[in-house]
C-alpha cells in the first residue's frame, strides 16, 4: 500500500527520493489502468460506477504491485525492488547487504534441473502420462457401462400411441403398455429398436499391466508395497532388497533433501542477520522435544549443514537384519 511504502522510506529501507517520486507520480495508476483496459478489461467494468481498481479496493487506499528481483552482474549479485509499470526502483543494493550469506531467495526441488527453465520437471512428472492413461481408461469403461445401461431406443408411434406409458414402463416393474398391432398382423418387436453399445473388454487387464510394468521399471517390490514376507526368505536376501529400496527412495527424495538443507541454511543466515535478542527454541532429538536458548553469537553460516536419510534407513535395515538373525537362532 501507499502508506507502507512511505513508512519503509522513512525507515531508510526504501530510497526516500524514489518513494516520493513513485507515490506522487500519476504514471503508475495511468499505466496500470491502460494495461488492464487492453488486456483484461477490468477497469472498464468499474468505470460506470465511478470506481477504479487501484483506489477502490479492500485496503482502502492506493496499492502498488511491486516486483522483487535478484540479478547477477559482473560476478556480483544485486537485490532490486521496483514498480514495473513506471520502472521506478525503491531499493537497489548488493544481495550480501540484505543476506550476509549471499543466498539466492529461490530454490527448486526439481529432479531434472534445467538452466533455462526454473520450473523444470520433477521425478513424479515422468509418471504422469501413465497415471493419465489409467484415469482415461477407467473413465471410458464407466461411460461405456452407463451407455449400455441407459441405451437409446426408437419406437413406432403408430404402434405405441401413448409414449408416456411406454417411457414409464422402462422404470416400473410389471407395467402394462397399450400397443396397436393392427389385429395381430404386426409383431411388437417390429415397433421398438434398441441402439446397442458394444462392450469394452480388457480395461482391467490393461490397467493392471500398466501398473505392473511401471512397478517393474521403477523396481517396486512386494516388500516395498508392504506385503508380508515368507519366513523362509533368507536374511541376506531381505537385506539386499531393503538396500535397493533405500537407494531408489533416496534418488527420488534427494532433490527434496537438498531443498530442506537450503531452507535450513537460509533460516540460520536470516537469524544471524536479523535476530537481535536470544529466543527460546524447541529441539527435536533422540529424547523427544527439548527446550533450549538460541543466541546470535552461536549462529555461524561457515559450517556446512547436512541433512541425510541414508544413515537412518541403513540403521533401521541393520536392526531388522539383527532381529531376523536372533529369531532364526531362537
Amino acid at each position: 500500500s501507499k502508506s507502507k511504502i512511505q513508512e519503509l522510506g522513512k525507515d531508510e529501507i526504501y530510497d526516500a527520493g524514489q518513494v516520493k517520486k513513485l507515490t506522487e507520480h500519476e504514471g503508475s495508476t495511468f499505466k496500470m489502468s491502460a494495461l488492464w483496459d487492453s488486456v483484461h478489461d477490468v477497469a472498464g467494468r468499474f468505470s460506470p460506477l465511478g470506481l477504479s481498481p487501484e483506489n477502490d479496493n479492500y485496503v482502502g487506499e492506493e496499492v502498488y504491485n511491486l516486483c522483487e528481483w535478484v540479478t547477477e552482474y559482473q560476478g556480483r549479485r544485486w537485490y532490486l525492488v521496483f514498480e514495473p509499470y513506471t520502472g521506478n526502483w525503491l531499493r537497489f543494493e548488493k544481495l550480501e547487504d540484505v543476506c550476509s550469506a549471499n543466498y539466492l531467495p529461490w530454490i527448486s526441488s526439481a529432479s531434472h534441473e534445467d538452466i533455462k527453465n526454473f520450473a523444470s520437471k520433477s521425478f513424479a512428472d515422468d509418471l504422469y502420462p501413465i497415471a493419465d492413461s489409467v484415469i482415461t481408461l477407467f473413465n471410458q469403461d464407466l461411460t461405456n457401462r452407463q451407455k449400455r445401461n441407459l441405451n437409446a431406443r426408437a419406437y413406432d408411434k403408430q404402434m405405441f400411441k401413448d409414449v408416456a406409458k411406454l417411457d414409464e414402463a422402462q422404470y416400473r416393474p410389471d407395467a402394462l403398455v397399450p400397443v396397436e398391432t393392427q389385429g395381430g398382423t404386426r409383431r411388437i418387436s417390429d415397433g421398438i429398436y434398441a441402439f446397442e453399445t458394444p462392450a469394452i473388454s480388457g480395461t482391467v487387464d490393461l490397467i493392471d499391466w500398466l501398473q505392473r510394468d511401471t512397478g517393474k521399471q521403477l523396481g517396486v517390490s512386494e516388500m516395498q508395497q508392504g506385503a508380508s514376507q515368507p519366513a523362509s526368505k533368507r536374511v541376506g536376501v531381505a537385506f539386499a532388497e531393503m538396500s535397493q529400496i533405500s537407494k531408489r527412495l533416496e534418488y527420488a527424495a534427494s532433490p527434496f533433501i537438498e531443498v530442506g538443507q537450503q531452507l535450513g541454511e537460509r533460516f540460520f543466515a536470516t537469524l544471524k542477520d536479523y535476530m537481535k535478542q536470544p529466543m527460546a527454541i524447541q529441539l527435536l532429538g533422540e529424547h523427544g522435544m527439548e527446550w533450549d536458548i538460541l543466541k546470535r553469537v552461536e549462529l555461524s553460516t561457515k559450517k556446512d549443514f547436512e541433512i541425510s536419510v541414508t544413515s537412518a534407513t541403513t540403521n533401521n535395515n541393520m536392526a531388522d537384519v539383527d532381529r531376523g538373525k536372533k529369531d532364526r537362532a531362537l
